[in-house]
Formats: C-alpha cells, sequence, structure tokens
C-alpha cells in the first residue's frame, strides 16, 4: 500500500475489527490485497504486544488475537 493514509486508515479499521473478535474478509470486499492484509494484521498485532492468528485460502482470510493468558 503505497499511501501512507490509506495504510494508516487500514490499520486503524483491522485493530478495531480484531478487538471486537475473530474477523473474516472476503477479496471482494475489500481493494486491498489479502496478502498485504495479512501482513496489516501481524503488524497490528505486534504493535499492541499481542498474538495472533492468522490464516488465508483462497479469496478469503481469517484473523484473531490470541488470548495471552
Amino acid at each position: 500500500m503505497e499511501n501512507p493514509a490509506d495504510r494508516r486508515a487500514l490499520k486503524e479499521e483491522i485493530a478495531r475489527r480484531l478487538a471486537e473478535g475473530p474477523v473474516q474478509v472476503h477479496a471482494k470486499e475489500t481493494p486491498v490485497p489479502l496478502g498485504e492484509w495479512r501482513s496489516v494484521v501481524r503488524e497490528v498485532a505486534s504493535e499492541l504486544g499481542q498474538p495472533v492468528t492468522a490464516y488465508a485460502a483462497a479469496d478469503t482470510i481469517w484473523a484473531a488475537l490470541l488470548s495471552s493468558g
């Protein structure tokens, strides 16, 4: 993602969605390639200091923060 403002907005969206629970995204729902979406999920989790699991298959990605205790 070349535009820093777009990346920041995506990070904010992902952080909000992960805080609400597991996330499932279909490729048709986002203009962001799923590989990049998954990278941002991992980046957000790292910034939050929380472990995350993220799995991508075909046109869908699933992600969830893992409990740390």
